[in-house]
């Protein structure tokens, strides 16, 4: 999720209707990434003698980017009839504050055979870890808004647009300690706008 605070510049309109809006302001934005891993190993004990060994492990992180910054844009908006097309365009760099959590818990079982009953004496064991550390990483990026508006009436529009972000370096994700990663995330939006 974020959050953005902006100073829009309100320009003359162009002689084919369209308005052009400048703008520089901040930008906040929050990225978490959660990730689990399981494994199961084991050995034969025909391979390892007179014991055999399970480890079922767990590995769970959560890396999270809180990202501030400042951006500039530009905002136009043309009429053609009743349809109106809105395009935003920005480019952003923000400061990536990153931190990760990961824990590890390994539950073993060994089965240990007699060698001359076969009699098997299973054992269970747990053992857990933990680690945490934090960075900071420089990331660049930009985004792209187009919305398409049909005015029902003076007072109400249908709208639909297509919102695609990219930050071009500098997330961190996953468990390993690489911080200098890209997301692009690209979504459909669509509502309607009443006025009153």
């Amino acid at each position: 999720w974020g959050i953005e605070l902006n100073k829009v510049f309100r320009m003359d309109r162009l002689d084919n209707g369209t308005t052009l809006e400048p703008f520089m302001g901040v930008r906040y934005a929050k990225l978490d990434d959660r990730t689990q891993r399981q494994t199961l190993t084991g050995t034969n004990p025909g391979v390892a003698g007179n014991f055999a060994t399970l480890d079922f492990t767990t590995s769970k992180a959560l890396r999270r980017n809180e990202m501030l910054g400042g951006q500039l844009g530009l905002r136009t908006q043309s009429r053609r009839g009743r349809l109106v097309l809105s395009t935003e365009l920005r480019a952003f760099a923000l400061q990536n504050f990153q931190s990760l959590n990961s824990r590890t818990t390994v539950e073993s079982q060994i089965d240990v055979r007699d060698p001359i009953t076969d009699d098997a004496d299973v054992r269970i064991g747990f053992s857990h870890s933990e680690s945490e550390f934090h960075l900071s990483e420089f990331v660049l990026g930009g985004e792209v808004r187009m919305e398409l508006a049909l005015e029902i009436s003076r007072d109400v529009a249908m709208r639909v647009g297509l919102d695609v972000m990219e930050f071009a370096r500098g997330i961190g994700r996953g468990e390993s300690r690489n911080n200098d990663e890209d997301v692009t995330f690209a979504g459909v939006t669509f509502g309607v706008t009443v006025n009153r």
